[in-house]
């Protein structure tokens, strides 16, 4: 089972890197759902506690991080959270 299904308050977080493909990898690999990846940047869903675990697990793997901050969610974003149920 996956611990962090339990979570209640999820957020979208961005993770800027060069080396998006490797971060993208990892996360998987610790069982993270990425839920989008473009350019330099890989937004996950994650528990507003597990920054700092993302970044640990991140730095062990010697992934350079040129940025990692809540994602603003856009128009877009809410009109797709709406229709979606």
């Amino acid at each position: 089972m996956d611990f962090r299904s339990d979570r209640k308050k999820q957020v979208s977080y961005v993770i800027e890197s060069l080396d998006t493909e490797t971060v993208q990898k990892i996360l998987r690999e610790n069982g993270y759902h990425v839920d989008s990846h473009n350019g330099n940047e890989v937004r996950i869903l994650i528990g507003t506690e597990e920054k700092n675990d993302v970044t640990k697990l991140l730095a062990s793997h010697n992934v350079v991080l040129t940025g990692l901050y809540e994602a603003a969610e856009t128009l877009e974003d809410t009109f797709l959270e709406l229709i979606k149920d």
